[in-house]
């Protein structure tokens, strides 16, 4: 929404959905001390999301088990 403002294709917007997005951070990642530090308010989460070296992954809701 914010991308379409800002590129002047819309003169307003307002949200009508929302999605969750929950995130599984192995212990081994060397982001795990950064999510941990903004998890007690020592960092800023959204600031570690930008960092070019962190990757998404998804799975298949169909198959993922922590969805049974």
């Amino acid at each position: 929404m914010l991308s379409v403002l800002r590129a002047g294709k819309a003169e307003t917007a307002h949200p009508i959905v929302h999605t969750e997005m929950v995130y599984r951070l192995q212990s081994k990642s060397r982001f795990a001390s950064k999510f941990e530090a903004a998890a007690v308010g020592k960092g800023n989460w959204w600031e570690i999301l930008q960092e070019p070296t962190l990757r998404f992954g998804r799975t298949d809701p169909v198959t993922d088990s922590a969805r049974a």
